[in-house]
């Protein structure tokens, strides 16, 4: 239950317009860090086309690395 919180406030600092861009990438990957699982390849797939450029090159580098290191399909 704590871990979905955790997960819930990077994705809203993720979306958060007022952070910088950095940081909102940072967030997004710090959820793939923490969990590589499906759940988390659907959320980054979610993310890869992002008009925030930092956003979505967290998302690619995680959906690479969950489909190639993890053997994850999604």
């Amino acid at each position: 239950a704590q871990c979905d919180k955790v997960y819930a406030f990077l994705e809203k600092a993720a979306n958060d317009k007022n952070v910088d861009d950095r940081t909102r990438g940072l967030a997004l990957w710090n959820i793939y860090y923490q969990r590589r699982d499906e759940t988390t390849l659907k959320l980054m797939r979610k993310y890869e086309k992002h008009p925030n450029k930092e956003i979505s090159k967290r998302a690619g580098e995680a959906i690479k690395s969950l489909k190639e290191s993890y053997k994850l399909k999604g």
